[in-house]
């Protein structure tokens, strides 16, 4: 397994400077692209996929893992009590909205399209503040690597960058799962 890290000169961390990333990510892209005198495919495609993965802190904590604690990875995951809850909601959300979608397309008229507004305004809302939620949740399991982050190589550190890394994997699908309902809704 390639070590995403070292490509980038680093030692592996959960967390990394996205901005220092992404400017290193162009200046040795720049130097390996295969359409340059010298360039080389290969290093070019290892070097952005290496940056897909660290600039992703939930891809980046998955692959430190990988590289320091791999049965951590296999572990069944142990999913809290509001994570689940907020999984069942979202569930239940997306599939009205898939619902809502299927009546709207076979509304014949723009007096039944017209008559679902109420309720597509309903679903919206709903989508939208469960993916505030989503975002919040997100945004405090990036807050729990950031205080992990000082002490992460001993187990008990590791184990919590695990159980952060799932959650910023789930927050991450909810968000863009039911933005991307919601968008779909709007055309």
């Amino acid at each position: 397994m390639t070590d995403y890290f070292s490509v980038f000169g680093l030692e592996p961390a959960p967390l990394l400077d996205p901005a220092w990333l992404q400017e290193e990510f162009h200046r040795r892209g720049a130097a390996a692209h295969p359409d340059r005198r010298g360039g080389r495919e290969e290093a070019f495609r290892e070097l952005n996929e290496a940056w897909q993965t660290l600039r992703d802190p939930a891809r980046r904590i998955r692959h430190l893992l990988s590289l320091r604690a791999p049965a951590l990875i296999t572990a069944p995951p142990a999913v809290e009590p509001a994570l689940a809850e907020l999984f069942l909601r979202a569930g239940s959300a997306l599939q009205k909205c898939a619902a809502l979608r299927r009546r709207e397309a076979s509304a014949g008229t723009p007096l039944a399209r017209a008559l679902l507004a109420a309720e597509k305004m309903a679903v919206t809302e709903n989508l939208s503040a469960l993916r505030a939620e989503a975002e919040a949740g997100h945004t405090a399991a990036l807050a729990q690597i950031a205080e992990i982050a000082a002490d992460w190589s001993q187990p008990a550190g590791l184990q919590a960058l695990a159980d952060s890394q799932r959650q910023l994997a789930f927050y991450g699908k909810w968000m863009r799962d039911l933005g991307e309902a919601a968008l779909n809704l709007e055309f």
